[in-house]
């Protein structure tokens, strides 16, 4: 049994679209239920499977838009050394504080991977209890963290507030970003430049001239009354 799934969560089963990936659940229309379906999903992925009528029909229509542009996600949590103060507080106390917009430069990457899932609570969910996947090298999951989803089109972050999640700014995360790179290259330092050909003929000359000898003074004097 070919089995396949996409990049948008798409379960393919011989090239025919049968189900789709909702956080760790794979919906399959029961018209594919087979053992090798659920053997392969279960040990490949990790998923449980749910046989459903109509999965079929409604993706060749395009109903389903929970099986749609499911992104990678990345968490990231406050560095060490920061201001404890800024951690486990909402985004109105972060500004309210005098802190600020989160700044992505005070954060450090502690999960990037796919989870099966667009939804903000379902990956709060994921993440926000104590057995947490073996990759994820935080915390668990809290106020003060951001939540990244990107695709090759580009990342939204997420603020987790006391209330859900606060949309960040995204042009204002890239231009931190950008300052940041500047501020490495700043660092670096510059390679001396080769030099060219004729400044190094230059430093080849001698600074100072020896001094004439009595003998040459004498055969210039005498050259001098010569030609006089």
């Amino acid at each position: 049994m070919k089995i396949n799934i996409t990049r948008e969560g798409i379960v393919e089963c011989y090239g025919n679209r049968a189900g789709f990936v909702k956080y760790k659940t794979a919906v399959i229309d029961e018209m594919f239920k087979r053992n090798e379906v659920s053997e392969y999903l279960k040990e490949q992925h990790g998923f449980e499977v749910v046989w459903e009528k109509g999965v079929y029909d409604r993706l060749i229509k395009g109903d389903i838009q929970d099986s749609i542009m499911l992104k990678s996600c990345r968490i990231h949590q406050l560095k060490p050394g920061i201001d404890m103060r800024m951690k486990y507080i909402g985004y109105e106390d972060l500004i309210n504080k005098g802190y600020g917009e989160p700044d992505i430069a005070n954060y450090r990457m502690v999960y990037d991977g796919d989870v099966g899932t667009n939804n903000l609570e379902e990956i709060y969910d994921l993440f926000n209890r104590d057995n947490l996947p073996s990759e994820y090298t935080g915390y668990a999951l809290s106020m003060s963290d951001i939540i990244e989803l990107y695709d090759d089109s580009g990342s939204n972050f997420y603020y987790v507030d006391s209330r859900g999640f606060i949309k960040l700014d995204m042009h204002q995360i890239e231009e931190t970003q950008s300052k940041e790179k500047k501020i490495d290259e700043i660092k670096k330092p510059e390679m001396p430049k080769p030099k060219e050909e004729h400044e190094m003929k230059k430093q080849e000359e001698p600074i100072f001239q020896a001094e004439p000898t009595a003998q040459q003074e004498e055969f210039q004097v005498e050259t001098f009354k010569i030609s006089m």
